[in-house]
């Protein structure tokens, strides 16, 4: 083992990093086959599975953090695992939906899906380093989350006015101010997962019911 200089082999390296997984992120990984699905459905050009999809993948998102939380799983690996989850479930989901659904003006939609990319992907670098913050009125994220962009993207194709002409590209302009919010100073609320968990699958059902 001598080219390895005195370090683990690549085979051990990988071992060890397989000892360090936990269930949640075994859950984040679930998260991660469901957000893989709901951009392939975009690909296809169903916006309702993807949109389906997207709202699984969100579920065992929440149930990750919960598990974590609850069994008090959390570290810098469960935080590196759940922003590259985080990045493909609202950062891609987001920038490939907008693009392909909501792009009344080609120009300022993929100026809006490269905004959300870049500083989506900072953002969550950011969060890797300091986590959920708290402060006397309870925990909090720093700047707008990547969630909240997806879930404004979701909200304003449920309501046909805005999937095309003034209206859809004041949407672009609007996930343009919020991503670049995500980098801002500003104090997102954590919001209990339980309230989060009932508003996905009301929309859920009324996607299912209504598209």
């Amino acid at each position: 083992h001598e080219w390895y200089y005195g370090r683990d082999p690549p085979a051990r390296k990988s071992m060890k990093y397989f000892r360090l997984l936990r269930i949640a992120d075994g859950i984040s990984m679930i998260s991660l086959v469901f957000a893989f699905n709901s951009i392939s459905k975009i690909y296809e050009g169903s916006a309702k599975w993807s949109i389906l999809y997207f709202l699984i993948a969100f579920l065992f998102d929440l149930l990750d953090g919960y598990v974590s939380r609850r069994f008090q799983m959390g570290g810098e690996l469960g935080r590196i695992i759940d922003s590259i989850v985080d990045f493909f479930t609202y950062c891609i989901f987001s920038a490939y939906f907008i693009v392909r659904f909501i792009n009344p003006n080609q120009f300022i939609g993929y100026v809006c899906a490269s905004f959300i990319v870049v500083l989506g992907a900072i953002r969550l670098s950011r969060f890797v380093k300091v986590g959920v913050l708290k402060d006397s009125s309870g925990l909090y994220y720093r700047g707008i989350t990547v969630v909240h962009v997806a879930l404004l993207i979701v909200l304003s194709y449920l309501i046909p006015m805005f999937r095309s002409g003034i209206p859809a590209i004041l949407v672009q302009l609007a996930i343009i101010l919020f991503s670049v919010g995500m980098l801002s100073q500003y104090k997102s609320r954590k919001v209990s997962s339980g309230i989060l968990a009932f508003g996905i699958i009301i929309i859920f059902v009324t996607v299912l019911v209504t598209f």
